[in-house]
């Protein structure tokens, strides 16, 4: 049976977009404390992070739409699992705080520049942040290693804290470049001086 090519242009992104929709219930879930529940969400919709990609390229329908709603709900997404454990480890909102502040930087850098730029402080970062709350959902059904996770938690702060500067030191270097439009503009500024 083929599959229709609309189909197939769909398909990646309601998986991504499923990681956008379970975002609430997953906070709302952790307030209640069915941190079981969560974690089934959880493996769900990392099972979709892993699929989406690979459908979108299989099919060849790989877009800069997909690939930013990816983006913005890998964010969405850990964001709320961070807010579902911060109940049993109220030191994870120091990580939502962050997080957000860096993910509101990168929207407004974005729409000033119209370009994204992922930097290799923020892959560093982001795989501290799933560490921790990998760990920390170890720690809520085992109550063991919370030493080793405060530790793992103050690292990611320090990295945030970087990818942040990071990221807002590339957007003023960016700024700094010039431009084509500003090349013209300079050029008709020096022939009307003659």
């Amino acid at each position: 049976m083929k599959i229709p090519y609309k189909f197939k242009k769909v398909f990646p992104n309601l998986l991504t977009g499923f990681r956008l929709g379970i975002a609430p219930c997953i906070i709302l879930l952790g307030f209640f404390e069915k941190v079981q529940i969560v974690l089934i969400l959880t493996i769900l919709a990392s099972l979709t992070d892993l699929f989406d990609g690979f459908f979108a390229r299989k099919w060849d329908v790989s877009s800069q739409f997909g690939a930013k709603l990816d983006a913005m709900s890998d964010k969405i997404f850990a964001a709320s699992l961070l807010i579902s454990l911060t109940k049993k480890i109220p030191l994870l909102w120091i990580l939502v705080v962050l997080e957000i502040g860096i993910a509101i930087m990168n929207l407004f850098f974005y729409m000033k520049t119209k370009k994204a730029k992922t930097l290799m402080i923020g892959k560093i970062k982001t795989t501290f942040l799933f560490v921790c709350i990998i760990c920390s959902f170890l720690y809520v059904f085992f109550h063991k290693f919370f030493f080793f996770l405060r530790g793992l938690i103050y690292i990611t702060i320090n990295l945030q804290v970087l990818s942040g500067f990071k990221y807002a030191l590339h957007y003023i270097q960016e700024n700094k470049k010039p431009t084509l439009e500003n090349l013209e503009v300079h050029q008709k500024v020096m022939e009307e001086g003659k």
